[in-house]
């Protein structure tokens, strides 16, 4: 149950610059989400927003980069994180999926993290029909929280959300544009970042990989072992 949601802006291909940073940030580029996390609490700033939390969703063993903006976020207004958890990872992305397919994945997989007193902001990265955020907001209240705001960098309006995303993440950047992201080791690796090597062609996934130093390189076969079952060797 949300008492409101602010978004920063909604879908547009002329609206390249957010739609850039969206994508970066999926990729774990870190100054793509400080920038995000910075428009978001300009927004909370404006809107005068007051809570005692900001929320977010913690996926077991992954990293996403809703959870890395709601943790910059927090930062910036000083305000506690408090995370829910879902116990799996979700291979199809949560906009692409229908709305009963995520009710189902909802009931299944959100837990709460601990008590939480007083009103919960949270922030995502983004939103399409919006039932991500109210189960979270549901998640929340059922934890204790008196009321849920939530902040947003970009919506999605229009129904056709596989093609939409799939443009932000794959048609927004040239491969070799990803790859240098993949490979700064200051950048974190999401779950969005393994998705996209998985489904590289196996001569691009191999470019990839063995651009890595051994222990990044560990790093991304255990992932794709843990969440596509590869057993891939590359020495």
């Amino acid at each position: 149950m949300l008492n409101s949601c602010h978004i920063i802006s909604t879908f547009n291909k002329k609206n390249r610059c957010n739609l850039e940073l969206f994508s970066r940030a999926k990729f774990g580029d870190m100054d793509a989400v400080k920038e995000m996390a910075d428009d978001v609490f300009s927004l909370m700033e404006r809107k005068g927003a007051e809570g005692n939390y900001i929320g977010c969703c913690h996926v077991e063993n992954h990293l996403n980069s809703s959870e890395l903006l709601s943790r910059e976020v927090s930062k910036l207004s000083g305000i506690p994180l408090a995370c829910i958890g879902a116990h799996t990872f979700q291979t199809k992305s949560y906009v692409c999926m229908s709305r009963e397919e995520k009710d189902a994945h909802y009931s299944r997989n959100l837990f709460s993290a601990g008590r939480v007193e007083g009103k919960v902001i949270l922030v995502d990265d983004c939103c399409a029909s919006g039932i991500t955020l109210s189960s979270w907001g549901d998640v929340f209240i059922n934890s204790g929280a008196r009321g849920i705001d939530s902040f947003v960098f970009i919506k999605f309006l229009n129904e056709d959300f596989e093609r939409l995303y799939r443009f932000c993440l794959y048609d927004l950047h040239g491969f070799e544009q990803i790859k240098r992201t993949l490979c700064d080791y200051s950048n974190p690796i999401t779950s969005q970042a393994v998705s996209f090597v998985h489904n590289l062609p196996e001569l691009q996934k191999r470019e990839v990989l063995m651009g890595l130093g051994r222990e990044r390189q560990n790093e991304y076969l255990h992932l794709l072992a843990d969440q596509f079952g590869e057993k891939l060797i590359y020495a």
